[in-house]
C-alpha cells in the first residue's frame, strides 16, 4: 500500500514540474522535481527534465551532470522504450548536451543525431511536447499545439 501512495505522490509532483516548466518558473521546478523518488522509466524523464530547468536557468555544468545521469538511465531501462522512443530521447539528449558544454565553456564531443531514425509524426505527443527537439530538420511547432 505504501508503494502505492509513493506512486501518486510522485506522478503528482511530476504533474505539478511539468506545469511549473511550462510557466517558466524552473527554480520551483526544480525543487519539485527533487522530490521525486528515481525509479523506473520515469526517472529517465525527470532526469531530462533537471536538465531542462538548469539549462534554462543558466546552469550548464548541473545541466550536464543530468543529462550524463538521463544517459545512462535511458540505457538502463532501454527496454522499457519502443526503439523510436529511445531514439528520440537519445537524441534530445545529445543536442542538449551540446548546448550545455558550449555553456560551460567545455568543447565535449556529443555525437549528432540520425535524424533519419527519427520519424516525428509517430514520436509519442508527450515527449514531443515535453523535450521538443526543435533541431531536427523536420520539426514544425504545430506537433506541439
Amino acid at each position: 500500500m505504501l508503494k502505492f501512495w509513493k506512486a501518486i505522490s510522485g506522478s503528482l509532483k511530476w504533474n505539478r514540474a511539468i506545469d511549473l516548466v511550462r510557466d517558466q518558473n524552473y527554480e520551483s521546478a526544480v525543487q519539485k522535481l527533487y522530490k521525486i523518488p528515481q525509479t523506473g522509466p520515469l526517472a529517465v524523464e525527470v532526469s531530462l527534465m533537471l536538465a531542462v530547468c538548469h539549462l534554462n536557468l543558466e546552469q550548464p555544468k548541473l545541466a550536464s551532470t543530468s543529462l550524463s545521469q538521463s544517459r545512462e538511465l535511458l540505457n538502463q531501462f532501454k527496454k522499457k522504450f519502443s526503439q523510436l522512443e529511445y531514439e528520440y530521447l537519445s537524441a534530445y539528449i545529445n543536442v542538449a548536451a551540446q548546448i550545455a558544454s558550449r555553456g560551460s565553456g567545455l568543447d565535449e564531443y556529443h555525437a549528432h543525431p540520425d535524424w533519419q531514425k527519427i520519424e516525428l509524426s509517430l514520436v509519442p505527443r508527450h515527449y514531443l511536447s515535453k523535450f521538443p527537439l526543435r533541431e531536427h530538420p523536420l520539426w514544425d511547432e504545430e506537433m506541439i499545439n
